[in-house]
């Protein structure tokens, strides 16, 4: 018999093939033609100077999770891309709250063209190759 009761071995043993089950799930659906994550790094502008503190997103094409980073002082970023493949590049930059800071409703500006946070709208594309560097200088403009 052993030292646990009959049904901490049956349940012991339903969550052992579970687990079992369900991680092979997760092997093989990220391994249906998927390359894995790919790192992607690049350096943002707009008229010229580097774009600070504003959100990168890239849109696969095809469909699926986008990947976003934040550029740092010198506009640079760094991001993981979950495919590769073309994606949609997107830009986020917004100045302060125009109202006070205590009303979370208020409307906050973009410091960019609007366009360029928009799916539908934004010209810029990546190439996101499977392996190799992946760098890309953007320039935003007006």
């Amino acid at each position: 018999m052993g030292p646990h009761p009959a049904w901490f071995r049956l349940a012991s043993g339903t969550t052992l093939l579970l687990l079992a089950v369900f991680g092979s799930l997760a092997v093989s659906s990220g391994c249906s033609g998927s390359t894995g994550t790919v790192p992607v790094t690049g350096t943002l502008t707009y008229q010229g100077n580097p774009l600070a503190e504003a959100i990168v997103a890239f849109t696969p094409v095809e469909g699926g999770r986008p990947a976003m980073g934040e550029t740092d002082s010198s506009g640079r970023f760094e991001l993981t891309a979950y495919t590769p493949g073309e994606h949609l590049v997107t830009v986020q930059k917004f100045a302060g709250h125009s109202a006070s800071q205590d009303d979370m409703y208020a409307k906050m500006q973009s410091v960019i063209p609007v366009r360029y946070s928009d799916v539908q709208q934004s010209d810029l594309r990546a190439s996101v190759e499977p392996r190799g560097t992946n760098h890309f200088e953007l320039e935003l403009s007006d």
